[in-house]
């Protein structure tokens, strides 16, 4: 295993400010095309507790394959 660590680039390499400026230009845009994903609190508590009932599926399935 290589533990050597390698210089960082892209966005790695931005400081965080400016990074939080080009995320916050994204999202204006996707909500001005319409495109940003908007959820009511039901939908968003809803896809959590799908999210939450597959967790120990999904747990269980990677230790069967990595074992």
């Amino acid at each position: 295993m290589d533990t050597t660590l390698r210089p960082t680039r892209g966005f790695a390499q931005m400081p965080p400010e400016l990074r939080r400026q080009i995320a916050s230009r994204g999202g204006l845009a996707a909500r001005a095309n319409g495109t940003a994903l908007r959820f009511t609190h039901e939908e968003a508590a809803a896809a959590a507790r799908r999210g939450a009932e597959l967790r120990p599926w999904k747990a269980l399935f990677w230790i069967s394959a990595n074992a």
